[in-house]
């Protein structure tokens, strides 16, 4: 008898793993940010210092599109949309820089999976007129997943 009802745990807890993990796996996440928040001036030249960040991420497989992220005084710009990916599930290194150019910023994004470090993923994107002003800025970047 005491055999037979360890059975049936067994059984049902099986049963309750096969039928969830599907639904875990399409499950809506969330965006990831990765963000910075530093003095800039709204017309740099090529020779200001760069400024590179970087972070560990966990991603699941799947389709994901990368902005980028202003912030100044509240208000937010984002330019369309940088690219879009299909990454392989695994870690990796998400790094934002920002480098100055004359009169403008060129953001950089590079996403590089630890298991295969030879092929990162590199965007930059040139930022004419989104930072208008000198001042306190949140910049980087979003991942959203599109499953």
């Amino acid at each position: 008898m005491r055999t037979l009802k360890r059975a049936l745990v067994m059984l049902v807890t099986a049963l309750t793993a096969v039928t969830v993990a599907p639904v875990a796996a399409h499950a809506y996440l969330p965006p990831a940010k990765h963000l910075t928040t530093q003095y800039l001036i709204a017309h740099p030249t090529s020779g200001n210092q760069q400024t590179c960040t970087s972070i560990g991420i966990d991603l699941a497989a799947g389709t994901y599109t990368v902005d980028g992220y202003f912030e100044h005084k509240q208000l937010t710009e984002s330019p369309e949309i940088i690219y879009t990916l299909d990454l392989a599930a695994g870690r990796y290194t998400w790094e934002d820089c920002l480098v100055p150019r004359d009169l403008y910023y060129d953001h950089r994004f590079t996403l590089t999976r630890n298991a295969n470090p030879s092929a990162p993923v590199i965007r930059t994107n040139s930022l004419y007129g989104v930072i208008w002003e000198d001042g306190i800025w949140v910049w980087g970047s979003v991942l959203t997943p599109l499953f």
